[in-house]
């Protein structure tokens, strides 16, 4: 009978089993001892590594992250360019720049009670994580929050240019 078979035959979940390897380059086959019950916490392990993976690559899709920190139902139609970067830390940052109709502006900001202050200095400088973020341009207003949600202290700051046609929104939670 042929060893592939033999493992098939009263294998059952905590039982050993031999399992095969390599083959030796004379034919032989070289066999190492498994435990199922290693090998199932392993496979389950894995498929959470996968679910979770799926579900973090649907969060950072661009449009959901925006709508997702801003807390909107839908970001404007005329938002285009956008680009999220979420660099891997102890804390959660995530960063997105877009551009918008300037008239569709204040849409974005209806999720939060934000504070509202004049800021300047360039998007590309202005935040840590923002540099090569979307296109530069000249911050002329900020609006902030820090929501108590965040029990460990974290902002939600949206920055814009003048005109409010270009947009950085920044999530800190720490």
């Amino acid at each position: 009978m042929p060893s592939g078979v033999i493992l098939l035959v009263g294998v059952g979940i905590g039982q050993h089993c031999s399992w095969p390897l390599n083959a030796d380059p004379l034919g032989g086959i070289k066999r190492g001892d498994y435990d199922m019950r290693r090998l199932t916490k392993v496979l389950g392990v894995a498929g959470g590594v996968a679910v979770a993976g799926i579900g973090w690559c649907s969060y950072t899709e661009p449009g959901r992250m925006v709508r997702s920190i801003l807390e909107i139902e839908r970001i404007p139609a005329s938002a285009h360019n956008l680009e999220c970067r979420s660099p891997f830390t102890t804390d959660v940052l995530s960063h997105c720049y877009l551009e918008i109709d300037p008239a569709d502006f204040e849409a974005l900001l209806t999720g939060w009670s934000f504070r509202e202050s004049p800021r300047s200095g360039s998007s590309h400088r202005a935040g840590i994580a923002w540099p090569g973020l979307g296109d530069e341009f000249e911050i002329a207003i900020q609006y902030a929050i820090n929501p108590p949600e965040f029990e460990h202290g974290g902002q939600i700051t949206v920055v814009a240019d003048a005109s409010r046609s270009r947009v950085i929104v920044d999530l800190y939670i720490e």
